[in-house]
């Protein structure tokens, strides 16, 4: 495998560092893979099959618009992480040897770090020039209309509020506000009984059990503005003028 990874931080003697690295096997192959992606021309069509041989693309939109939903606001300049399988059995017609993404250190997220603000813009950031995972479909999106308005149909798909093409329950509303509120309830519930215990290690002089049900709390009330936020972004993102449908 080849495992890349951007963190940021200070080190053990207070300076500050960014730093994108391979945290297992060899960084050329992303090296090369972002070097393709910027001297490429995508308004032909051709080339975004190209990029999707060299990319999961499915796996690219759920996870930018994911962690723009969630509003992880240090993302994405630091608190990533891009893989690919490289070894001779990695099925070679799947997607094992794309590059693919996973979500990574993500706690300031459903507002925490932003005052419990649920109306910050992260779609700019998915296709932001100034991150080498956004990239990815930042030149794209300039070249190729018909790719964004893909990427902005899948989102609606994930957020449940769209579905043209039948697709079957478990394929979309991944990011409705049911399953979302679901999920936080029953992560809540499995962490609750432990919230005295940590508390009393770690923050004695703190209410923490009052604090965690304020957070979550907080969590359902962003899930319940969110939605709006990102259709209304996601409108922006079609309108926007650096896309010349051709």
């Amino acid at each position: 495998w080849d495992v890349i990874a951007k963190e940021n931080g200070f080190d053990e003697q207070g300076n500050w560092y960014s730093i994108e690295e391979a945290k297992e096997g060899n960084y050329g192959g992303w090296l090369d893979n972002q070097n393709w992606v910027g001297s490429t021309d995508f308004s032909n069509p051709a080339n975004i099959g190209g990029l999707e041989w060299r990319v999961d693309l499915e796996n690219l939109f759920s996870y930018m618009f994911l962690e723009a939903y969630a509003q992880n606001v240090e993302w994405p300049d630091s608190n990533w992480i891009v893989y690919q399988r490289v070894d001779p059995g990695a099925d070679i017609n799947g997607v094992e040897r794309k590059w693919r993404l996973i979500v990574w250190d993500a706690e300031t997220t459903f507002g925490t770090g932003a005052d419990n603000r649920a109306d910050i813009n992260m779609i700019e950031r998915v296709h932001s020039p100034h991150d080498s995972i956004t990239r990815l479909l930042e030149k794209p999106f300039i070249g190729n209309c018909a790719l964004k308005h893909r990427f902005a149909q899948r989102a609606r798909e994930y957020l449940g509020v769209d579905n043209p093409e039948g697709k079957p329950e478990t394929e979309i509303g991944q990011l409705s506000k049911e399953r979302v509120k679901a999920e936080i309830l029953k992560q809540a519930a499995i962490v609750r009984p432990f919230i005295p215990l940590e508390t009393a290690r770690w923050a004695p002089d703190l209410p923490g059990p009052d604090l965690f049900e304020q957070n979550i709390q907080h969590a359902l009330e962003f899930v319940d503005r969110r939605e709006a936020v990102m259709l209304d972004n996601l409108d922006k993102l079609l309108y926007q003028t650096f896309t010349t449908c051709k």
